[in-house]
């Protein structure tokens, strides 16, 4: 079997996920110091966590999704969602 390389849409795909994996990284800190300090965290704060995550997490899925359906497509495969 032939060892493919990964093209440079894969690439560009799988490049731009690093920065969003450093926010969640980042925001997965502040809520674990949030939940060590045991002081009273408003609502609104927490809310705002999350919804960075979400958005996060949006983007780092779309970008899994293109990189994997162009390496579906470059191996003459169907255009599906890997999970």
């Amino acid at each position: 079997m032939a060892a493919t390389t990964a093209s440079p849409s894969d690439c560009r795909h799988l490049s731009a996920m690093e920065p969003e994996l450093r926010r969640l990284h980042g925001l997965m800190l502040t809520a674990r110091i949030m939940g060590e300090a045991h002081d009273h965290i408003e609502p609104d704060a927490i809310g705002a966590l999350a919804g960075c995550s979400v958005e996060i997490i949006e983007r780092l899925s779309a970008n899994w999704e293109l990189a994997f359906s162009s390496e579906a497509r470059a191996m003459g495969g169907e255009e599906g969602t890997h999970s």
